[in-house]
């Protein structure tokens, strides 16, 4: 499901993939190919990122039922991940209904039962998405895009945090990086694949962000970058934008937050929430979530 925004261009929100539940049923792995993507694990992404499904109740399904927003996280310090806002919801009063996060780490998930972390504390940004639509029909323009998820367990082994950007962000643009997450899957013959209850395997594409930030009034927030053989798509939201360091290793640089890609995502333009502008409020919000 996509919903639109439109801002002399048509842009979509990169939305989390959705999934009607019982309580007793959990979520099964799939490892199906992403067009234009590679192997996450292989691509070194792997160590860094996980799935996350948030569980909302669902009445209409009767007292058991549940339904499920299905993103992507990264990893940035041993308890703390981070990822979009509107994963969890529009508005407050649709972030209030989660009844609990859970996060599935996915090295090697063919030798292991998916069994998630369960959490219940998180927080979203407290002015995520006011900067008010243009026109009655849109959501919104997704600034401040972004939330934390606190978990006690400890990482399973292979998994460690990822260095984040904390200053000037300027110089990416022009810069080539990897978006990485747990987007929407197909098969060998191109035709979708409907994963709204699959983990789906973590794959990354490279891109290249555009030469100058988008319209400042409006993704305030965002970097962007345009493409024509890929874009960020469903369930990719909150997962990373990463640069490689001389060293070797990623930085993440931003949250994949929205997109105005083809229904096949393979054109169009991403926005990326700037994680540099966030350095201060990730700081304190690890804190407060760690109490």
């Amino acid at each position: 499901m996509k919903t639109v925004l439109t801002l002399f261009i048509m842009t979509l929100i990169v939305q989390p993939t959705f999934s009607r539940i019982n309580t007793a049923e959990g979520l099964r792995f799939n490892n199906d190919e992403i067009i234009n993507g590679v192997d996450g694990d292989m691509n070194g992404t792997g160590p860094h990122m996980v799935f996350i499904s948030l569980v909302f109740p669902d009445n209409a399904s009767g007292p058991t039922g549940y339904y499920r927003r299905n993103c992507s996280a990264s990893i940035i310090a041993p308890h703390i991940l981070l990822t979009a806002a509107h994963c969890f919801g529009l508005d407050k009063s649709e972030i209030q209904k989660i009844e609990s996060a859970e996060i599935y780490f996915t090295l090697d998930i063919n030798k292991i039962k998916p069994i998630p972390f369960i959490t219940r504390k998180f927080k979203t940004h407290e002015n995520f998405n006011e900067t008010k639509a243009i026109y009655k029909s849109d959501i919104g323009y997704l600034d401040n895009d972004i939330a934390l998820i606190y978990f006690v367990d400890k990482l399973p082994k292979g998994y460690v945090p990822v260095d984040y950007q904390k200053d000037d962000d300027s110089f990416l643009l022009g810069q080539t990086f990897r978006a990485a997450g747990y987007g929407m899957q197909y098969d060998h013959n191109d035709v979708r694949t409907n994963l709204s209850s699959s983990i789906g395997k973590l794959m990354s594409t490279k891109l290249k962000f555009d030469d100058n930030f988008p319209d400042q009034q409006i993704f305030k927030t965002h970097i962007s970058a345009s493409q024509t053989t890929t874009a960020i798509c469903q369930g990719d939201s909150g997962g990373a934008a990463l640069i490689k360091n001389p060293d070797g290793k990623f930085k993440l640089v931003g949250i994949n937050s929205s997109s105005g890609s083809s229904e096949l995502c393979m054109t169009g333009k991403s926005n990326f929430t700037r994680v540099a502008l966030f350095k201060d409020w990730i700081s304190a919000t690890i804190a407060e979530l760690s109490r």
